[in-house]
């Protein structure tokens, strides 16, 4: 049995099976859920449009993202997901609308096709000791409590 961070390629199937099987809820929405440790020293980032985002400390190693994508209207929900990417020294999360697309460090680039849309992502982070957090958001609060 090994310990330790999991291999880029197991994180991979993670989140592939996270994006394809989106958790559905009566309220009307989906949820994004992805789970791992993270190395003290790996930027954790987080890169919203329009939603909250709240951190808070992780009692362990482990690092938790948990996103949920919700509308007050007849938004089809489909047209925004959240994106994982990976590269030396940093993990990262961004929600990506239709129409736009996301290079190999999460930068998201291209308008949303559909502005009238009024789709949220609201996301909740547990950061390890030791791990930087990035987090912002275009339309909404970021809030940190007990990050070290």
């Amino acid at each position: 049995m090994r310990n330790g961070p999991a291999p880029l390629g197991a994180l991979s199937l993670v989140l592939a099976t996270a994006l394809a099987a989106p958790v559905a809820s009566a309220e009307s929405g989906r949820d994004f859920h992805w789970s791992g440790n993270v190395a003290s020293g790996t930027t954790l980032s987080i890169s919203d449009v329009n939603g909250k985002i709240v951190a808070t400390h992780a009692a362990s190693r482990a690092a938790d993202v948990r996103a949920r994508i919700h509308s007050n209207d007849d938004s089809d929900l489909k047209d925004v997901n959240v994106v994982m990417k990976q590269w030396a020294g940093h993990v990262a999360f961004c929600a990506v609308y239709s129409g736009q697309t996301v290079d190999d460090k999460c930068s998201v680039s291209g308008s949303h096709t559909d502005m009238k849309t009024h789709e949220t992502v609201d996301f909740t982070v547990t950061v390890p000791d030791g791990v930087p957090l990035d987090a912002k958001t275009v339309n909404g609060a970021v809030s940190a409590t007990g990050l070290n």
